[in-house]
């Protein structure tokens, strides 16, 4: 549709301005933008003229409101799409990782030093033997004793809290040799329940945790001993640089007398070295003792130990290790191969 144009303006609003007002006309918009313009395909509106202006006609500046507002709709359209081509040739950062994402796995195996790291607030972790097969010979008489599993579950409870339990679900004591026959016991072994307390950053370099400890008399006589017991283990750990760590575990126990009629006390320390051979694989070596001061005769116990340990997936951790008793009263040697888990 034409759209007629007086050339020269003037002439016309000087006839209108010399014309009596009759009556005055309220300035709005032609329509309720809110109420008659209904939402359109993707949920955008673009108003332009007097659409969008609350000047009134006799103005006569319609047509040039319009073409004024698709000059300025062209020019925004121009704008974004050079924006879009710049963000999308400008290099794209690495999303930063989520405040929330759990740490990598960390666990109290394969050795017996303990660590200072905790399970994330709100996880499980399992933690267990495949098999755990272990020799002590004493004057010709064997004892072996194997653990058919003996799975530790641990639950964060808080950012450095987790709490533990562990048992051996099924073991079995035979002893043989020295002209005495052979004799067997099996069943479920002792239970054990544990509190971690990290005390330092997860961030920081050495890292220190306190893990009181009860173990519930759960295993028949013969297995276990029928008594409660229990203590606290410390243990500090130092990052030496060059994917060592250096961890000290010291321990306190409050244990039942041989005789079962009185208490005292034990005093276990461990001293691991540890190394990380791959981003996925570590070696560990350690010196282990035990001071147990019975009033029936003191036994002092000392070992070295090695593991190796295989992070298959971020939580799957699979374990081999071996204890060798360095004097009489330690066992001779202990084998066994583990899993770890955490979801």
């Amino acid at each position: 549709m034409g759209v007629g144009v007086d050339r020269d303006p003037a002439p016309c609003l000087e006839r209108q301005a010399q014309q009596p007002l009759r009556r005055v006309q309220p300035l709005r918009p032609a329509v309720d933008l809110h109420r008659d313009v209904e939402p359109r395909a993707g949920g955008a509106i673009v108003a332009l003229g007097n659409a969008a202006q609350g000047l009134h006609p006799v103005a006569a500046q319609g047509l040039n409101l319009g073409l004024r507002d698709a000059q300025d709709l062209a020019d925004a359209f121009a704008r974004q799409t050079t924006d879009a081509t710049v963000a999308t040739t400008e290099p794209v950062a690495a999303p930063a990782p989520a405040a929330s994402e759990a740490p990598a796995l960390c666990t109290d195996r394969p050795t017996k030093a303990t660590s200072a790291c905790t399970v994330p607030k709100g996880m499980v972790q399992i933690e267990s033997d495949l098999i755990n097969f272990t020799r002590i010979e004493i004057g010709g008489v064997k004892v072996d004793t194997i653990l058919y599993t003996s799975p530790t579950i641990k639950y964060g409870i808080g950012d450095s809290t987790d709490i533990e339990a562990s048992i051996s679900p099924y073991e079995t004591i035979h002893v043989h040799g020295g002209g005495f026959g052979s004799e067997s016991i099996s069943g479920v072994g002792d239970l054990y329940l544990k509190v971690k307390q990290r005390l330092t950053d997860p961030n920081a370099t050495n890292q220190f945790a306190l893990l009181p400890f009860i173990k519930i008399p759960t295993a028949k006589l013969g297995i276990g001993n029928r008594k409660v017991e229990g203590g606290l283990i410390g243990t500090g750990q130092f990052g030496l640089g060059n994917g060592f760590t250096l961890t000290v575990s010291p321990e306190a126990d409050l244990m039942s007398d041989g005789d079962l009629h009185g208490r005292h006390v034990q005093l276990v320390g461990a001293l691991n070295l540890g190394k990380a051979l791959t981003s996925t694989v570590s070696a560990s070596v350690e010196v282990w003792s035990a001071q147990n001061f019975d009033p029936s005769g003191t036994v002092h116990q000392y070992s070295i130990d090695g593991g190796l340990a295989w992070v298959a997936r971020p939580n799957l951790q699979f374990d081999v290790g071996a204890n060798l008793g360095l004097n009489q009263a330690t066992p001779d040697g202990q084998v066994y191969a583990g899993i770890s888990t955490r979801f």
